[in-house]
């Protein structure tokens, strides 16, 4: 598991990183970008292959949680 985020602007065809997320978590069910927030639903957050979580992040990617 990786907190990293990047994001995919298929306009200019270019990634860029943003802030970590609040919550490291693998094979996310979901997720959106609305209202320039990042909504994120369910993941694994343990290594070894975890069933996921009830867990829900909603976070400013240009804010850093730390």
């Amino acid at each position: 598991m990786f907190p990293d985020h990047d994001f995919y602007d298929p306009r200019t065809n270019m990634w860029r990183s943003l802030a970590n997320m609040p919550l490291p978590v693998h094979g996310v069910y979901g997720s959106a970008f609305a209202n320039d927030l990042i909504w994120i639903s369910g993941g694994g957050d343990k290594v070894g292959g975890s069933f996921g979580t009830t867990h829900n992040q909603i976070y400013r990617p240009e804010v850093s949680c730390e």
